[in-house]
This record gives structure tokens, C-alpha cells and sequence, in this order.
């Protein structure tokens, strides 16, 4: 049915599944041209444009999503990460304590934020926001590697190790990544970090 604007999302989310990103935009056009207050379209559309990173386009469309439902927690997350992708850090902040306003135990939230503080130099912030996500989920792996960065730009040694060691012994790829990023290079001569390279 022409003028069935589920039909049209299904579809678009059919596409987007298949990486006809194009063709998933198009679909969800025509569900708005019917019925332009579905958040879900206005944000999956906006998925779609990050993916093909235009993402001035895919702000405007989270914006659009948000205006319908400013509750919408994925809305705020992809719009912030849209934001980051342009260097946008200080707006990409605001849209995560947007979210975090409405759900502040989201990890992934806390985790991002940090990462855009640390964008941004700010690393004694970004190491509170590692640690407000590691008190709601301490198995993280990937905010134990972050905070690590944020210790190393802050020259804390010692933190920066225990830091990655948890990081590694949650999750051994972290191992591997460590050894080629530009992060740790101000560490890679010590002897501690070498033998957490090695592995056991």
C-alpha cells in the first residue's frame, strides 16, 4: 500500500539491513511525506545519513525525532555521536547530559561523554566520566581502556597501568590494540607495559 507509512518504515529498515543506505533514506521519506510524527523514522533516518556520513543531515533528522519525542534516549546518543564526528565535542557533551538526564545509568552514555572530554583535552573531567560507568558496570573493558588514555595524557603512570591491565584481563584484544596506539607511545619503553604486551 502506497500510503501505509509502517509499510514504508519496514522497508527502510529492510534496506538498512542490506547497506542500501540510498534506498533506505527514500523509503523513510516517503513514510514522513504520510505521516511526518513518527520519531522512529525521523531517527532511523538519521542512522542512515551517519552511515553515510552526512552528518549535518543526520543531526537535523535526530532533531526532528527529539521534537516529536524529546525522551528519546537513542536519539540523543546518535546525535551526539553525529556530533563528535564533525569535532562538534562540546555540543556532542550536551547531547549526552541531555540523556543522561533522562537515564543516568547509561553506560554507553558515560563512556562517550568521556571520550569527548578527552577530545576536547579535558582529561581530569573524562576521568569522571570512566568512573561514574564503571560504578554501573565494572566489566567494561572498553572504558578501563579509556581511562587508561585519560591517565597517560594526564602522565599518571601507574594508573594508566592498572588501568589497561584491567582492560586486557577483561578482554584480550585490548592487548592488541594497546600495542599499535599512538596513545601509549609515551609508556611503550617501560618494562611494566612491555610485560603486559607479552601476556602471560
Amino acid at each position: 500500500n502506497e500510503n501505509d507509512d509502517d509499510a514504508w518504515y519496514n522497508r527502510g529498515v529492510l534496506l538498512g539491513a542490506l547497506g542500501q543506505y540510498e534506498a533506505e533514506i527514500a523509503s523513510y521519506d516517503k513514510a514522513i511525506a504520510i505521516n511526518p510524527q513518527n520519531a522512529d523514522v525521523w531517527h532511523n533516518r538519521g542512522i542512515a545519513l551517519g552511515d553515510l556520513e552526512s552528518y549535518e543531515a543526520a543531526i537535523a533528522s535526530y532533531d526532528e525525532a527529539l521534537k516529536i519525542d524529546p525522551f528519546y534516549i537513542n536519539a540523543w546518543f546518535n546525535r551526539g555521536f553525529a556530533l563528535g564526528s564533525l569535532g562538534r565535542y562540546e555540543a556532542e557533551i550536551a547531547s549526552y547530559d541531555q540523556l543522561l538526564d533522562i537515564e543516568p545509568g547509561d553506560v554507553e552514555a558515560w563512556n562517550s561523554r568521556g571520550i569527548a572530554l578527552s577530545d576536547l583535552g579535558r582529561f581530569a573531567e573524562a576521568l569522571d566520566s570512566y568512573a561514574t560507568a564503571l560504578e554501573l558496570d565494572p566489566l567494561r573493558d572498553e572504558v578501563f581502556y579509556n581511562l587508561a588514555i585519560a591517565y597517560g595524557n594526564l602522565g599518571q603512570i601507574e594508573d594508566t597501568l592498572f588501568a589497561l591491565a584491567q582492560a586486557i584481563e577483561l578482554n584480550d584484544e585490548n592487548r592488541m590494540f594497546a600495542a599499535e596506539d599512538l596513545d601509549f607511545d609515551w609508556i611503550r619503553q617501560d618494562p611494566r607495559f612491555q610485560t603486559l604486551m607479552k601476556g602471560n
